[in-house]
């Protein structure tokens, strides 16, 4: 592994806002945007391949449309794509190898109290696209440019 020289401000700012479905939201603090889209579930192998770390899919029926994008809290817990158990989500950042001083910075998103993604890493089991699947949900999380 690389020796990494990390440096940044103290107390960033904690991110609770809501999301638009379908629709873009803003993130200007940090120089992101969330877009969200709806498709037809028969339109889901084509989508299957555009996806990756920053655009992934999920059930519009199971997210619903009441969305929130915030930072991640302290015993966060979620069940990753593909495993059958839970896992903090600050456990699951430091497997993904997150340095600590970056955690505080990773975004989820959520329905109610679900969390249904860890924003730029990996979605929720619950809330993937299945064979019932009618619609489906792909969201994108994008970088802004910034202009002075």
């Amino acid at each position: 592994t690389e020796d990494q020289l990390i440096l940044r401000r103290e107390n960033t700012k904690k991110i609770d806002i809501g999301v638009s479905v379908p629709g873009s939201t803003e993130i200007g603090e940090l120089g992101l945007r969330l877009h969200t889209t709806l498709a037809n579930a028969g339109d889901f192998e084509s989508i299957r391949i555009t996806l990756g770390m920053n655009r992934t899919a999920f059930d519009a029926d199971l997210t619903g449309t009441q969305l929130k994008l915030r930072s991640a809290r302290q015993g966060d817990r979620f069940q990753p794509l593909g495993m059958n158990g839970h896992k903090r989500v600050n456990d699951f950042l430091m497997d993904s190898g997150v340095p600590k001083i970056l955690r505080q910075d990773v975004l989820l998103m959520t329905s109610g109290d679900a969390i249904v993604w860890v924003a730029g890493f990996r979605p929720a089991h619950p809330f993937r696209v299945q064979p019932k699947t009618r619609k489906i949900m792909i969201v994108e999380l994008q970088t802004v440019g910034t202009s002075s």
